[in-house]
């Protein structure tokens, strides 16, 4: 969930968010990322897992969605670097079931990186 630690609304971050992963798509459509959105809802969706976005008046909420356990960590660890990368502050908390995201100095963080490149990679060459 991203708080409203920042001036942007939510509904503003869920603009900017799906809008850099549209981005994304259209610069590596052989990734085969579809993104879609509202002024209050927004999915990502990778094809072996995905995102969805609401907003409310006090925060962003993001759910990630995926078959399998590791899958579903390196979305979780895609969106936590995503939303560290362009936002001055730490607004980004996990809840709900499952394991919490790792923590910014975790050194599996960059291994979970390399696994969802490389996931990224070969569905592409799969295509």
């Amino acid at each position: 969930m991203l708080g409203e630690a920042n001036l942007q609304t939510a509904s503003e971050w869920l603009a900017q968010t799906c809008g850099q992963f549209r981005d994304r798509a259209a610069a590596h459509p052989e990734m085969g990322i579809e993104v879609e959105w509202s002024e209050t809802r927004g999915s990502v969706d990778f094809g072996w897992g995905r995102c969805v976005l609401q907003a409310s008046p006090d925060a962003l909420n993001l759910r990630v969605e995926a078959d399998q356990a590791d899958d579903l960590e390196r979305l979780q660890e895609l969106l936590t670097r995503h939303v560290e990368r362009h936002s001055s502050s730490d607004a980004l908390l996990w809840t709900g079931s499952g394991e919490p995201a790792t923590s910014p100095r975790d050194p599996r963080r960059k291994d979970l990186m390399r696994s969802f490149h490389r996931r990224a990679r070969d569905a592409s060459s799969d295509h």
